[in-house]
């Protein structure tokens, strides 16, 4: 091992100790890192360890950093920054002629993907990285040039333009209709296994949304399968 590294101390504790550290709980640590509050503890402990000094005063259900707590966590909290925004310059980084298109999932699975081919055709010199989301485009941290997004919902600084509207319809897999009176009547929907696509925030269309649309007064309800994934649920259909 180099000199570095061994006084480097253990690096897989430095996000839990900084985030420890500036929140002053190690179950809100965990909560943020999505770990345990026992292994945030751990990791403190090996960092203390390592260290050969305490960080951390722990009384009644609650932390405090210690002088060498604190001269650790400005250290580290000015280290961490300058190493994330040198990564974020290295992402931020294109090649000429290259264009990044954020795209929700559904989009880029079903829309996005059947015409890139074409665009690759009639443009040659431009490439385009494609980073596909199950997160909306004013959620999302992803740097990109053009967006596509489904309704009219507010997406930060960025600028909306309306490129084309939904056809809504009800579609089923062809096995399903085995055995039934064709066409459904809508009053026949209610008894039917209905799919339902929930997403945050919920700007899609529902089945009680689109009864209402075209003009019945018959409603379904929430009954049924639910999913988070447009793709999925198509696979269960």
């Amino acid at each position: 091992m180099n000199k570095l590294g061994k006084a480097l101390p253990p690096l897989t504790s430095l996000l839990p100790f900084e985030a420890a550290a500036r929140l002053e709980s190690f179950t809100r640590a965990a909560e943020e890192l999505h770990l345990t509050q026992a292994a945030v503890s751990r990791q403190i402990r090996a960092l203390e360890e390592d260290l050969g000094v305490r960080l951390f005063e722990r009384r009644h259900r609650a932390v405090f950093l210690t002088p060498a707590g604190q001269d650790l966590s400005r250290i580290v909290s000015e280290s961490l920054e300058s190493l994330a925004a040198g990564a974020g310059e290295l992402r931020g980084k294109r090649r000429d002629g290259e264009v990044v298109l954020f795209a929700e999932l559904c989009y880029a699975f079903y829309w996005l993907m059947p015409h890139i081919s074409a665009f690759h055709q009639q443009h040659p010199r431009i490439d385009v990285r494609i980073t596909a989301s199950t997160r909306p485009v004013a959620l999302s941290d992803d740097d990109f040039d053009v967006a596509i997004q489904t309704a009219e919902r507010a997406c930060g600084p960025h600028r909306l333009v309306f490129t084309a509207a939904d056809e809504v319809f009800p579609v089923c897999s062809p096995g399903y209709l085995e055995g039934k009176t064709i066409p459904l009547a809508l009053s026949d929907l209610s008894a039917q296994r209905l799919l339902h696509h929930t997403v945050d925030p919920q700007d899609w269309i529902e089945w009680d949304d689109w009864l209402q649309a075209v003009g019945t007064n018959h409603r379904v309800g929430h009954d049924g399968s639910v999913f988070d994934s447009y793709p999925v649920m198509i696979q269960a259909a």
